[in-house]
């Protein structure tokens, strides 16, 4: 790997922000902002670091940059009330988190954010009515009830105060915000500022109680929210795609993730939950699953190909293929050690189910709040057909026969593109340079615009066991690129169904193809089914499928 890559040096920001290296983190981010400018998650990572570093000031206009870049991003909208609120600038913070709010009602930290504020402000009744709101909807959250004892504390009841930061630390034993807090009042060194008692008394009289009857319904046991989540797998596309995605959801919903890309040393402490995606990729990944396991975390292991038969032109296939007896054996080990094992597909679940103790179904998602998805496709004045080679392989091609040939000899305004794959791009030896071109792998942030290159893309697969038990990725991202396809009917392309056409045989490929070359309405009508399916997968809709396993677990 390139050292100066966008792939490494994010690598190295993630180590440094691991190891606290701030100073560092923060040069490693910025080499990657010279290669991506308009990455609103990289501004964001800087933004976060000088938070890290005690330089909200300078923070501002990396947050305020990526919000003008994602516009409709509440996350965009809180990271910039964080900020305002650390700089004591509450009204300015206050619009942000109202904001933020206004795209997203559920967002708990914007509604923190925004109590805290409203009472910081005096604005002590609305400030309260969230708390207590967000209380009986998640009564072990130490946040909020540390929030609470202190607007206790603030009208000087230091009983009620005393006892809510208790409670708080029932919940998190080292919720630093409540060991303050209960150090103050114990010494009854209160400072109660100017604040109207009277009607702060009226707001917090039946709360007490309420939270005693919610605090006995709570289970005692540590929760979701305050555990610790390690997810983990190796520098690969398909670990971004498959957990990347997920850990950015749970960080913003406030669970404590730590994400790597190596295996961890857990002598010291290990986490409650530990999400690997690949691990039997090197033997680092498959020891940090066994390792974990030993320190008693659950393991969830993420597989997402049936690694028994993958075909050999598969990328990596040395380091993932169970025909090597290396890999087999990690592969043995990580499926024994798992307390679930989590796959894309159904099919994968077949697979799995008698090598593990417990397969379950998750599949593909997307993030909306990448622009890339929504960024204007360029101008052209040839239709673009594309075949892309983490979903097609060489042998793949066999299905169409030689109807694309057929197509290009009858079909002047036409060019085929392959995306990532010499190999595929040499395949078709039958159509002429100018009618074919090469696109070179690329970022999986810039994916997506990659993909509105296209007109129409194409998903041929040989009759293999490999390709049957595949999941309905390529038409997700179809869907959410607003492209439409046509595809070889295997069970996950026909339970997915919307946005293109299937084809079984060379003359079901050329008939399908040319009717979509033909038609650039009926594209676009195929293309909108596709987009409204993949409207029900994006990444915050799956994270709540990925909490529901964890707490089952």
């Amino acid at each position: 790997m390139d050292e100066f890559s966008l792939e490494a040096l994010l690598m190295n920001a993630n180590q440094a922000v691991a190891a606290g290296n701030w100073s560092e983190a923060l040069a490693f981010l910025k080499q990657a902002q010279d290669l991506q400018p308009y990455n609103a998650d990289l501004l964001t990572a800087i933004g976060g670091v000088y938070i890290q570093m005690g330089k909200a000031e300078d923070s501002l206009e990396y947050y305020q940059e990526a919000l003008r870049l994602q516009p409709y991003s509440a996350q965009a909208h809180q990271n910039l009330g964080n900020a305002y609120t650390i700089l004591g600038r509450y009204s300015e913070a206050e619009t942000s988190y109202r904001n933020a709010l206004g795209l997203d009602e559920e967002d708990r930290f914007s509604w923190m954010g925004l109590a805290r504020v409203c009472i910081v402000q005096g604005k002590y009744q609305e400030g309260v009515e969230i708390l207590a709101a967000l209380i009986k909807s998640d009564p072990e959250d130490p946040q909020a009830i540390t929030l609470l004892a202190e607007c206790y504390e603030q009208a000087g009841d230091l009983d009620s105060a005393r006892w809510l930061y208790q409670q708080a630390l029932n919940v998190d034993e080292d919720y630093e915000f409540a060991k303050q807090g209960i150090e103050r009042v114990k010494s009854q060194a209160v400072s109660l500022g100017e604040v109207d008692k009277q009607i702060l008394a009226q707001k917090l009289a039946a709360l007490k109680s309420k939270l005693q009857a919610q605090q006995k319904q709570a289970s005692p046991s540590q929760t979701l929210k305050t555990a610790r989540i390690l997810i983990c797998g190796p520098a690969l596309t398909s670990s971004e795609l498959r957990l990347g995605g997920l850990a950015q959801q749970l960080l913003q919903q406030g669970y404590k993730v730590k994400i790597t890309t190596h295996g961890e040393d857990f002598s010291q402490e290990a986490p409650q939950y530990a999400l690997f995606s690949r691990p039997h990729f090197n033997d680092e990944l498959t020891q940090a699953v066994l390792q974990s396991k030993a320190k008693g975390a659950k393991v969830i292991v993420d597989l997402d190909e049936d690694f028994f038969t993958l075909p050999p032109e598969y990328y990596n296939f040395s380091s993932l293929s169970a025909v090597n007896p290396q890999v087999a054996t990690r592969l043995s080990e990580v499926l024994q050690a798992a307390d679930v094992v989590t796959v894309p597909s159904e099919a994968l679940q077949e697979v799995y189910q008698n090598k593990t103790k417990r397969v379950v179904s998750i599949p593909f998602s997307w993030d909306d709040t990448n622009p890339m998805w929504k960024k204007p496709a360029p101008s052209r004045t040839m239709v673009k057909i594309g075949l892309i080679a983490n979903h097609t392989q060489s042998p793949d091609l066999s299905a169409f026969g030689d109807s694309i040939q057929q197509i290009c000899n009858e079909t002047d305004q036409l060019l085929i593109g392959v995306v990532a794959s010499l190999d595929l791009y040499n395949k078709l030896e039958g159509i002429s340079e100018e009618r074919k071109y090469f696109v070179p792998p690329g970022s999986i942030e810039d994916y997506p615009y990659l993909l509105a290159d296209f007109d129409l893309l194409l998903f041929p697969l040989a009759d293999i066991p490999y390709n049957h038990s595949k999941s309905d990725l390529a038409l997700l991202e179809c869907g959410a690129r607003k492209v439409c396809w046509v595809a070889s009917p295997i069970a996950a392309y026909r339970a997915w169904a919307q946005g293109g056409l299937f084809a079984s045989s060379p003359m079901e490929w050329k008939e399908a193809i040319m009717a979509l070359i033909n038609t650039p309405d009926r594209r676009a009508q195929l293309a909108e089914e596709g987009h409204r399916k993949a409207q029900q997968r994006t990444t915050a809709q799956l994270s709540q499928k990925w909490l529901e396993l964890l707490q089952s677990v």
